[in-house]
């Protein structure tokens, strides 16, 4: 039994339970097309550039994000 099979088991009873309405289904396919996006871009990138820079661009992304969410969310960021 592959990895994929035992999720499916022991996620049966959330997958039961979650409520199937055409918002959740819409937002599963949102996330799927962004992922399928993602990769077929990520490959792109690396072709054209190096794997070095896309984990330095994805890296990056952390930080402007972050940058992003206290500028515009007002965030409170703690050292811990």
């Amino acid at each position: 039994m592959n990895f994929l099979h035992r999720r499916i088991v022991l996620e049966s009873t959330a997958l039961v339970e979650l409520n199937w309405s055409s918002q959740t289904i819409g937002l599963i396919g949102t996330y799927a097309v962004g992922q399928f996006i993602f990769y077929c871009l990520a490959a792109l990138v690396i072709k054209l550039s190096s794997v070095t820079a896309f984990n330095l661009s994805i890296l990056s992304a952390d930080f402007y994000a972050l940058i992003v969410g206290i500028q515009l969310f007002q965030y409170k960021v703690k050292a811990t």
